[in-house]
């Protein structure tokens, strides 16, 4: 059985859209979960209009605990027959072939794995406004420390990686997003796999918890971080999380890579600057990796 996981709060312009994409998927050995984070429009309204005409779908109305929270409360809801397991946002569309892809990569591998797809966008209107693709060199986890390639509403991953995943750590609240720390577990302990053909449809919109912002407003937000220190040892701080939780499954290499961008966080300048040019760490785009070994020297990681 595959479980789709959807979180929704406060979704009601474009939620129903969504709900048919899944239904219309033509890969039908599937279960839909809903957590509504406590929705204050129209949501929880079209939420139980479709339940009633599915009956492959479970809601659950709870109170707000925010978007990451809220996805690894579904995580630990997912029953024990699960083989697979599909992230959804509340307000794109899926092609119908969006879950037939996914498994017949999944079905691959043995090992813990993470699928994920490049996008076709989309605007409020549903009118196309191009494809994103990650620019990926390699997935592995010296990236993953530093970088989150995998946009969740595109992951999907098998049961192996569930099994890991679970029991979830005590403190979520050092992790950013619930799909870096998917990427993040994935590369650690099994494999990535993204395809470059889109599956879905994402949509940019004013309400996006997470959008894909223009270069020039991705540099300018990395510039506006380290003048004003915000995030300041986020990535160190989840690498922290990450060695806590699975030290034991982890090679002696992974450790050390692990440990010395934790160190070189509270090092001083001039082991923070041997560490920027020495770094294992890189990102997928090189201006990107040379913005990073900036966020190194200035004690931004």
């Amino acid at each position: 059985m595959l479980y789709i996981l959807l979180s929704t709060y406060n979704g009601e312009p474009f939620l129903a859209k969504q709900l048919d994409s899944l239904f219309a998927q033509d890969y039908k050995h599937f279960h839909l979960i809903i957590r509504d984070d406590g929705s204050t429009d129209g949501t929880v309204k079209i939420l139980q209009d479709y339940q009633l005409q599915h009956s492959n779908m479970t809601l659950q109305l709870e109170s707000n605990v925010g978007v990451v929270k809220s996805f690894f409360n579904l995580l630990t809801a997912v029953p024990d027959d699960a083989q697979y397991i599909a992230l959804c946002d509340q307000d794109d569309n899926w092609h119908s072939d969006k879950l037939r892809a996914a498994v017949a990569a999944l079905q691959s591998t043995t090992q813990p794995c993470l699928f994920h797809s490049a996008m076709t966008l989309i605007d409020a209107n549903d009118q196309v406004i191009g494809e994103y693709h990650e620019r990926i060199r390699k997935m592995n986890l010296p990236n993953a420390l530093v970088e989150n390639v995998v946009t969740g509403c595109t992951a999907v991953f098998n049961r192996a990686l569930l099994d890991k995943l679970r029991p979830l750590p005590d403190d979520v609240t050092a992790i950013p997003m619930h799909d870096w720390w998917l990427y993040q577990v994935a590369t650690a302990l099994g494999a990535v796999i993204y395809d470059a053909k889109p599956h879905m449809e994402y949509r940019r919109h004013v309400g996006n918890t997470v959008g894909h912002e223009s270069l020039v407003a991705k540099y300018w937000q990395k510039l506006r971080d380290v003048v004003l220190y915000r995030h300041q040892h986020r990535r160190a701080k989840l690498a922290g999380l990450l060695l806590k939780r699975y030290q034991a499954d982890l090679s002696s290499e992974q450790c050390d890579q692990i440990e010395a961008l934790i160190d070189s966080s509270k090092s001083s300048l001039l082991p923070r600057l041997r560490y920027a040019i020495n770094t294992p760490c890189f990102m997928q785009m090189p201006i990107n990796s040379f913005v990073l070994k900036l966020l190194m020297v200035f004690n931004c990681v």
